[in-house]
This record gives C-alpha cells, structure tokens and sequence, in this order.
C-alpha cells in the first residue's frame, strides 16, 4: 500500500498503517489481521510509458509482453512492449542484466481447452545480486500495482523459464 501510495496510485482516503523502524508498514486486513509489506527508503516509480504498456497488456489482446527494467534515475521504464512468442521472450532477455516481465502466457489445459494466464517473472541471472533489492522492491511494487496477475516467480537461469514449467505454474 506503501508503495502505491508514493506512486499516487493509492485510492484518495485509503489509510495508512504503521510503519516499523525496518521500513516495514503494518496495514490491517480484514478480521483485524496484519499483513507485513515490503518498503524501500527511496520511492520507485512507474514511467507512463510503464502504466500505459501495462495497460494496453491487461485490456487488449494487441499485446501478450512487457518487459522493465531500471532506468539512471532508479524509476522503472518500458524496454519492450510486444506480442512475442515464448521463445521470442526468452531471447529477449539479456543474460548479465535484471529484468521484470509481465507476460500473457498461452497454453491448452489438459482437456484441450484454451487458457490466458497472467505472469509476473522477475529475471535475475547470475552475477547481478548488486541490483537484487532494487529489482525486488519493483517485484513487489508490481504485485500490488497488478492483484490480478497470480503467477509470480523468481528465474535465475532461462532453463527455469521453460515453457513446460511456466505452464505447470499456470495450471
């Protein structure tokens, strides 16, 4: 809620909750229960260019991809925006560098028929944990900005990007 909030995404009179000397915000739940977010002590920010792609994604079917990564300025910014098959996808990931991918993933349930599901991959190959936090706060960042996306995963290495897997995810 935290970070919606400092995007100025929050609903105007949504309240905030306690926020621990860690940067953690407590925000009660339903029942009266907290809940635990993650909150980083500089604010990370969605271009427009972002929101728009983001978007264009969940309300038409122009487009299956979107791929961010950091910009200079420590805000996210749009690097692709497409309609890209899965293995155009994993090509378009580079191998040293982060990246958060949004991704409409097509497959055929086991009865044959047709399913869309929404996934939400933060790319993190070998040799960028220097960037680990801040890639994990815009994951996080994009959890609350997308509830309806409910796969979520962490790829180290393309093999974990497999389409068999993304799918078994999925299902």
């Amino acid at each position: 809620m935290l970070l919606l909030d400092m995007l100025g995404l929050l609903p105007e009179g949504a309240g905030r909750g306690a926020v621990t000397p860690t940067g953690v915000e407590l925000t009660p739940m339903d029942g009266g229960h907290e809940r635990s977010e993650v909150c980083v002590s500089s604010p990370i920010s969605l271009t427009e260019d972002c929101r728009d792609a983001l978007n264009h994604l969940r309300q038409s079917r122009e487009i299956n991809t979107v791929i961010l990564r950091f910009d200079l300025d420590g805000g996210l910014t749009l690097e692709l925006e497409g309609n890209l098959t899965h293995d155009e996808l994993v090509t378009a990931l580079p191998a040293d560098q982060a990246r958060l991918i949004v991704h409409e993933l097509s497959f055929a349930t086991p009865e044959g028929a047709r399913r869309h599901e929404m996934l939400l991959a933060l790319w993190m190959p070998a040799d960028t944990e220097a960037h680990e936090e801040t890639y994990t706060a815009g994951y996080a960042l994009l959890k609350e900005y997308l509830p309806d996306v409910h796969v979520h995963l962490t790829a180290r290495r393309r093999d974990q990007l497999e389409y068999r897997r993304l799918v078994a995810l999925a299902g």
